[in-house]
């Protein structure tokens, strides 16, 4: 007989099988190649490890073309346009220690961020947070991205490990919590900047641009 505690464990292992995916809604968009060169290149970059979203970009772009639509994306998975292209360049460039001085800010303790600037509307940053690093609460002004790249964090519902994505909007308000085993390194997309509830990130806020 389960008690309560099991069933509350079975809950969280359930919803941990459902985060670290792309809504249906943004692969659509990816499909359809209507998504911000920032957005675009998230999402081009989970596709390439992520076999369910990959699977249901594929439907979204084969709907798309039976409606006489263009889909490039089956015949190249994982295709980006040519702006995302660049923004990945330059992400790789800053990874790999091919650009030797970015600009990285340390905002909060813990946490050192890079701005890769701002396409059709939307803001690409790189994002390094050191262990245990507790990030502060904060909403959203529109729409956010995230892609871990190395490391994971707790996202308050599911850690959140290398390859997985979060995606956030004006409903929700977050505080990650980086794990205790890595350096956890992720590239963020936002709209419509962060909402912090406390006036010291409020402040950075308008300094940094996030």
């Amino acid at each position: 007989m389960h008690d309560a505690a099991d069933t509350a464990r079975a809950a969280f292992d359930a919803s941990v099988g459902e985060h670290g995916h792309l809504h249906e809604s943004s692969l659509v968009e990816f499909a359809a190649g209507v998504l911000p060169a920032p957005f675009e290149l998230i999402v081009a970059r989970h596709l390439r490890s992520c076999a369910r979203c990959r699977a249901g970009a594929l439907d979204a772009a084969r709907v798309g073309a039976s409606c006489g639509r263009a889909a490039p994306f089956i015949r190249l998975p994982g295709a980006a346009g040519a702006a995302a292209t660049a923004l990945g360049q330059r992400v790789d460039d800053i990874l790999t220690g091919g650009r030797r001085h970015p600009t990285w800010w340390h905002v909060f303790r813990g946490l050192e961020i890079c701005s890769l600037g701002e396409r059709s509307q939307a803001q690409l940053w790189l994002l390094r947070a050191q262990p245990g690093t507790v990030l502060p609460a904060h909403g959203h002004g529109g729409d956010e991205l995230t892609l871990v790249l190395a490391g994971s964090y707790f996202n308050g519902r599911a850690v959140l490990e290398a390859g997985a994505v979060e995606e956030a909007d004006e409903a929700v308000v977050h505080q990650p919590v980086v794990t205790s085993t890595a350096v956890c390194v992720c590239l963020a997309a936002t709209r419509g900047g962060l909402r912090f509830r406390r006036f010291l990130p409020r402040l950075l806020r308008r300094v940094v641009g996030l």
